[in-house]
């Protein structure tokens, strides 16, 4: 069973690896009490926003899991005032569509995907 929850900073290194040193708002998606996903926003140093998202192998069969994190998400995002951006990573099969679903407009192609902008 997939548990959902607000993310903290040890579950972003216990799924990429490394920390992320800005600020950043998500969440983490646990099989087993183990993190196997990770989605959210941050800020760049610019004040630029950002999605993120790293869905590891043992995630991908639990889709229903995946598009509830994905609305999650989308209701973190709800909450920012300003533009979101997304890049739409087109080795991700369907990428492209659970961004248009949340609400992002396509802007422009990318070298590694379609960008993506929410303008809340």
């Amino acid at each position: 069973m997939v548990k959902i929850k607000p993310s903290t900073r040890n579950d972003f290194i216990n799924v990429y690896g490394t920390p992320l040193n800005k600020t950043f708002k998500a969440v983490t998606a646990f099989i087993d009490g183990k993190p196997v996903g990770i989605a959210g926003i941050y800020y760049s140093n610019t004040g630029t926003t950002f999605t993120f998202a790293n869905v590891k192998p043992e995630l991908k069969p639990y889709k229903l899991a995946i598009y509830k994190a994905a609305m999650k998400v989308k209701d973190i995002i709800a909450k920012e005032e300003g533009p979101v951006y997304a890049v739409a990573d087109k080795t991700i099969p369907g990428s492209d569509e659970l961004l248009l679903k949340m609400g992002f407009i396509y802007t422009a192609p990318t070298s590694h995907g379609g960008l993506y902008e929410w303008i809340g």
